[in-house]
């Protein structure tokens, strides 16, 4: 049975039968489709969109309505790295910090909808840097003890 996925900001129609098929036809959108991945109704990706794959969360938080986007972040338990999407871009925080001004058309540099969007991920990162570090401190007290 074909199913039907719109790609990229043109919303180029595609008809896919397998995953297969689906990731290479993301990969030209610069889409990248995890295996395993679910994309259920209503589900949309835009172009550049990543999903993480391999990544297990805790300490997931999320927030709504802080800017004009779905902010949210969580550790991953695996590599112990934090991952924090801002609206549709899902990065490590190292992405995040080497290049946080990767969308200038949507938040030019100054414009209010830049400093909430600075904003958030400060408090984001702040939040999940300290759950790391409580996490690092209490393992290293049980391998002392």
């Amino acid at each position: 049975m074909k199913k039907v996925i719109y790609l990229g900001n043109e919303k180029v129609r595609f008809e896919y039968s397998t995953l297969k098929q689906l990731q290479r036809e993301a990969k030209k959108y610069n889409i990248i489709i995890g295996a395993g991945c679910y994309l259920g109704a209503g589900c949309s990706l835009l172009s550049r969109t990543r999903i993480l794959r391999d990544t297990k969360p805790i300490n997931y938080i999320f927030f709504k309505g802080y800017y004009k986007h779905l902010a949210s972040g969580y550790i991953d338990k695996k590599t112990k790295k934090i991952v924090i999407q801002l609206g549709c871009f899902v990065r490590f925080l190292e992405d995040w910090e080497k290049d946080f001004d990767n969308n200038p058309k949507e938040f030019p540099k100054g414009s209010e909808d830049y400093k909430e969007r600075r904003e958030v991920y400060l408090l984001m990162k702040k939040i999940l840097l300290k759950k790391l570090m409580k996490k690092i401190l209490l393992k290293k007290q049980k391998e002392l003890k």
